[in-house]
């Protein structure tokens, strides 16, 4: 699926940092949109494609590239957050991925969304349950 956007907070942003998250949570049959930030340097070789566009060319579209689609979720998340007029540092992740959920299944019809919502929900529960505890 084409948009999807995934949050982690990282030390820095260093190439062996990004790649390492990018290796872990892409498939190799994807095409990886990005900007020239040398930390998304040689994945060419690793994925499907790699198409970039160049801002400090004043590019914001290279063909079919451009990264329009993670601008408009740091767009649509910051609109959000400023809701709740500011957000505590231990909480800031919870609410951005929950507005990374709702941004990632933004097409679901409301019906959809809950039954998807409850699902994770529920797979969570289940999986505490199933973690071992230290004791």
């Amino acid at each position: 699926m084409d948009g999807i956007v995934y949050i982690k907070p990282v030390d820095d942003a260093k190439k062996d940092t990004l790649q390492s998250i990018i290796r872990e949570e892409v498939s190799i049959e994807t095409t990886i949109y990005s900007d020239t930030w040398k930390g998304y340097n040689d994945l060419e070789g690793e994925y499907k494609d790699h198409k970039r566009v160049n801002h400090g060319e004043y590019e914001y579209r290279n063909g079919n590239a451009y990264i329009n689609g993670i601008e408009g979720f740091w767009g649509y998340a910051k609109e959000r957050l400023l809701l709740h007029h500011g957000v505590s540092s231990d909480n800031f992740l919870s609410y951005l991925k929950e507005k990374e959920f709702r941004f990632n299944n933004r097409h679901l019809r409301p019906e959809e969304f809950i039954s998807k919502l409850l699902e994770v929900i529920l797979s969570s529960v289940q999986n505490r349950r199933n973690s071992p505890t230290d004791c």
